[in-house]
């Protein structure tokens, strides 16, 4: 396999492949009057007189029959898709800064992940070695030399008439400007004003791109949706220290996981063509405020699904952003990213959620001494099983049964209430240690009228306390302690 390399600034960066090479041409980053070497210390040749381009057209040539060209699935990619991205497409993400640093890629047919730095031609790209516009004509700004790539022994290529002369430009440029710089009779004036302008640069700078920072997002955070004359609760999410996560839902399925907060890379380079184009990821809901995400905003990943992602207010995310707007939290799931010739913006639904402070410790004496309003059932022939106070007291005492030849000692209880609901616990005791889909051999057996609630039914536990509730957030079952309940007993 060929160890090719790029000569930028007297550097040479590499070692590449000619497949990497070739698609890195295809995607825009290699260009025909590059200066390609067979070494670190060169021979070195234009692009266009070593077969990747068309000398007349001046366009990428295919590569040769027969030749292996890997595609990659990606992960930690905001809006990425699930299908596996060809290489040269990568790069271009890459060169446009939309790969993330902490991107895994896994090669088709492959089973092993490994880090996006793992692929020399996507790091050049990543730390703007390689770009996608003219770099070889006006810009000085140095690379991160800690990269490990070769340094070029000889100052010109061995055939100069190979040489490109928008790079015999640049370089002349640059070295002008490190001999004037080290002159000691540059003017201090000069030097003092650049400071001052430096800092206020940094000052307006760190002002507008400050990251919020984990401690403004731990603890509880509820929302809610105005009903009539009341506010009700829709949503409650929890952020600890260590990450863990929950997001319980008044409706719908809750989850309970870990979290991983970063900043997010806003692209700021253009597509190359007028005609915009969006790639629509969701539809808000209408109460939620559309907006784009900022430089100073939060970009929340999500670990510990195996299946269906986590849901928030209805949205299926499997990562959000987060934005702090004074007292208040702002959490905004993905709706689309933007892309036109100025770079691309990624635009989200935002839910305000208020903070919650930890009140819960009493739950089970408030649900014990509540009135006990009798509920009957649809014909109204007869009531529901118990009511949560009657349920409280039977599991707080436990009872035996014998179960595999064993006695066993039970602390659960079928449930009703016309008053308990999820959306009341958010409001009254704030988001629950725990929520999650009840699990097939968690589900308690039950009278079949009654069996049919637990379908899609949610798990919340408050400290020692589990309560059971329907899809439609109300409740039906009970359990005190970590084994609360087995599902063979009735």
């Amino acid at each position: 396999m060929h160890q090719l390399y790029i000569l930028i600034e007297e550097t040479a960066i590499g070692p590449f492949t000619g497949v990497e090479l070739r698609e890195a041409a295809l995607a825009g980053v290699v260009n025909w009057g590059d200066v390609i070497g067979a070494g670190p210390d060169g021979p070195w040749y234009r692009a266009s007189d070593i077969g990747l381009f068309d000398k007349e057209s001046k366009t990428v040539l295919p590569h040769p029959p027969g030749t292996f060209v890997p595609e990659y699935f990606v992960r930690n990619v905001p809006g990425s898709r699930e299908s596996a991205y060809q290489l040269n497409e990568l790069i271009l993400l890459a060169a446009r800064q939309r790969l993330p640093h902490t991107a895994e890629l896994q090669i088709r047919d492959s089973n092993q992940w490994q880090s996006v730095h793992r692929l020399l031609i996507l790091q050049a790209c990543l730390t703007n070695w390689l770009r996608l516009t003219d770099k070889h004509s006006g810009d000085t700004t140095q690379p991160d030399q800690s990269l490990g790539f070769a340094k070029a022994t000889q100052t010109q290529p061995q055939d100069s008439d190979n040489v490109p002369a928008a790079f015999m430009v640049k370089a002349s440029k640059w070295t002008r400007l490190k001999r004037f710089l080290a002159r000691p009779q540059a003017r201090i004036g000069i030097a003092c004003g650049l400071i001052a302008l430096l800092a206020l640069v940094f000052v307006i700078w760190s002002n507008s791109n400050t990251v919020i920072s984990q401690d403004q997002i731990i603890g509880q955070w509820v929302a809610y949706e105005s009903a009539g004359d009341d506010d009700i609760a829709t949503l409650g999410i929890r952020f600890s220290q260590a990450g863990d996560f929950v997001a319980c839902n008044a409706t719908g399925p809750s989850w309970t996981g870990r979290y991983e907060l970063s900043d997010f890379q806003i692209d700021n380079q253009g597509i190359g063509t007028d005609e915009p184009i969006t790639s629509t990821i969701d539809q808000s809901s209408s109460n939620h405020l559309r907006g784009n995400v900022l430089r100073s905003d939060g970009h929340i990943r999500l670990s510990g699904f195996v299946k269906d992602p986590p849901n928030l207010a209805g949205h299926a995310v499997r990562d959000f952003f987060v934005r702090r707007d004074d007292e208040h939290l702002l959490v905004g799931y993905p709706l689309a990213v933007h892309f036109d010739s100025d770079g691309s913006n990624t635009e989200v639904a935002w839910i305000r959620l208020m903070r919650k402070e930890n009140v819960h410790s009493g739950l089970m004496s408030d649900l014990a001494g509540m009135d006990q309003q009798v509920v009957l059932d649809a014909d109204g022939s007869s009531p529901r099983p118990r009511h949560v106070a009657d349920a409280i007291a039977v599991a707080e005492e436990g009872y035996e049964v014998e179960f595999n030849g064993k006695t066993v000692t039970l602390r659960q209880s079928p449930a009703y209430s016309k008053v308990v609901t999820i959306a009341w616990l958010l409001d009254r005791y704030g988001v629950p240690d725990e929520a999650r889909p009840l699990l097939p051999y968690e589900i308690p057996t039950l009278e079949n009228s009654e069996a049919e609630r637990l379908t899609d039914a949610n798990l919340i536990r408050y400290q020692e306390l589990k309560l059971v509730f329907s899809r439609d957030g109300s409740l039906v079952y009970l359990g005190i302690g970590s084994k609360a309940w087995m599902p063979t007993i009735r």
